[in-house]
């Protein structure tokens, strides 16, 4: 995802806080899997940290 190394460990850390919440009522599959839904909730997570740097950006550029 190209990310900086602390970048990529925050990211990493808002899954594994999300994963505790979620894991005790998640219930597997066989037919689908563990793997690809990690994937998913980490690409969210990603996406959501874009987000939210986005305004952010956007207002820098306005302001100069």
């Amino acid at each position: 995802m190209g990310l900086q190394e602390s970048d990529a460990a925050d990211l990493v850390q808002d899954v594994f806080t999300l994963l505790v919440q979620k894991l005790p009522e998640f219930h597997y599959d066989r037919g689908r899997s563990f793997r690809n839904w990690l994937l998913t909730v980490m690409t969210n997570k990603w996406r959501d940290r874009i987000r939210r740097r986005e305004p952010a950006a956007l207002g820098r550029q306005n302001a100069g």
